[in-house]
């Protein structure tokens, strides 16, 4: 059976994320993005190629895989190239462009949720994709018996932390899943912010987590900022990462007290294993980082972490963000080490064998300082959960926190940077370090029950 032949324009987490899925149906030839720094690079054993190359490979069928901010001006773009055969992807659900109009792809019907247990708690989460937060929160409410499920517009990831996984390639099938489902929670995240808004016509206790706010983040147009006011405002309560999100949020929009702060601590369980450290073998400086890795000014280290490796000190780092991007910044400095991708415990484990986490970001915006001053880092509970001590950059809020829990201290770039991180990795974290302190998913689980049980009364 010949396949049609497709081309994916986006070769971001979200384009990489859908070539399996896609490569089932269709025969995938190439990525193509507007960032030419990627052409030329191979993605998944397929080229990236600039967009003015996507007709000479006689392609029947584009998907334009990116967040939904670009993707009217990237169908107008590809439109414009005379690509017939456009399927719009935003956080994978499917329109059909075709003609100049934009029609959802349904995918087929699929059964909906009956609880195991009449009298349990049942938490759907609905997300683009699951991330660590969502997992972890999902995994401490499973442990303590609350049924979880999850719904996406990407394939399922097969994760442990729910009982079922399902997909939906529609608005309308979103909603039509949600109230015909033996659900009590509807637990949704932000960014998009979509979700949650559509969900406020839903007929279920719903939930909006809020990891971050994108107006802290990005410049948003006038319908981001709409759907990021009816998602806060809308939802039956509302999480966020921090105290001073939440202070920030009531302000912005005038939300009640219904506001649980939760920050992005891991799971409990992940606290046991730890690897023998590498500078015990070499005698030298290992430090790690863990995240972000993109294009552009917020989240790519070059110059901060050549500045570092000039003192004779090592930096590894993991993330899951696109492969070539890692692998420039591997290039540039035989002291820097692309790691690979783990996640969750596995990721703990790995992050043990080094002396320092990074907690070091670039700040040259004002608003972007103030999204970080004001955010929860996955990485900064992942560090302590490994026994790493922080090296923090200039943001009060983390300073504040390692000199309250004395466990990292200040990298001032400009003066003797060896000394400094020493002086850090000679901390210790105690084994016990996030239990103690209640930072733990575990810790938090009753305190989410009772949150989510106090909506439904």
């Amino acid at each position: 059976m010949i396949r049609e032949k497709m081309i994916i324009f986006g070769a971001s987490k979200h384009g990489q994320r859908a070539f399996d899925e896609l490569s089932a149906n269709y025969d995938v030839v190439a990525y193509s993005d507007n960032n030419s720094n990627l052409w030329g690079r191979e993605l998944n054993g397929v080229p990236v190629i600039s967009p003015d190359r996507i007709c000479d490979y006689g392609v029947t069928v584009c998907v334009c895989v990116c967040v939904g901010r670009y993707m009217g001006e990237v169908a107008k773009q590809l439109q414009k190239l005379g690509i017939e055969g456009l399927l719009l992807r935003p956080y994978g659900m499917e329109y059909d462009c075709n003609y100049g109009n934009s029609i959802p792809v349904i995918r087929d019907n699929q059964s909906y949720i009956t609880k195991r247990n009449k009298d349990s708690l049942a938490v759907l989460f609905v997300q683009d994709y699951p991330c660590a937060r969502t997992r972890k929160i999902a995994t401490a409410l499973k442990n303590r018996g609350v049924e979880t499920y999850a719904i996406s517009p990407l394939s399922a990831n097969d994760s442990n932390a729910f009982i079922n996984e399902y997909t939906f390639s529609s608005f309308s099938q979103l909603i039509d899943f949600v109230n015909n489902s033996d659900i009590d929670i509807v637990h949704s995240s932000n960014e998009p912010d979509e979700f949650s808004a559509v969900l406020t016509n839903a007929n279920k206790v719903l939930v909006h987590d809020v990891h971050d706010l994108v107006s802290m983040v990005f410049e948003p147009n006038v319908a981001e900022l709409s759907l990021e006011f009816l998602a806060n405002t809308y939802a039956d309560g509302v999480i966020c990462t921090t105290c001073a999100m939440a202070d920030m949020m009531r302000k912005k929009y005038n939300i009640g007290s219904d506001i649980h702060v939760l920050e992005n601590y891991p799971y409990e369980s992940f606290s046991y294993n730890r690897l023998p450290k590498l500078s015990d073998k070499d005698s030298v400086l290992h430090l790690v980082y863990s995240g972000a890795i993109l294009q552009g000014p917020h989240y790519m280290y070059d110059k901060l972490w050549l500045k570092i490796v000039s003192q004779n000190v090592q930096i590894h780092f993991y993330s899951a963000y696109a492969a070539s991007t890692c692998g420039y910044l591997e290039s540039i400095s035989p002291y820097i080490h692309y790691e690979g991708n783990y996640r969750d415990a596995e990721l703990v484990e790995q992050l043990s064998q080094y002396d320092c986490g990074l907690l070091y970001f670039n700040l040259e915006h004002p608003k972007y300082f103030n999204y970080i001053n004001n955010a929860s880092p996955n990485k900064l509970y992942e560090y302590l959960d490994a026994g790493l001590p922080l090296a923090i950059g200039d943001v009060p809020a983390h300073l504040d926190f390692a000199q309250k829990h004395d466990c990292g201290g200040y990298l001032d770039l400009t003066g003797n940077i060896y000394t400094q991180l020493k002086k850090i990795a000679d901390m210790k974290i105690p084994r016990d370090f996030l239990q103690k302190n209640s930072m733990t998913m575990d810790s938090q689980a009753e305190r989410i029950i009772e949150f989510y049980k106090s909506l439904l009364k």
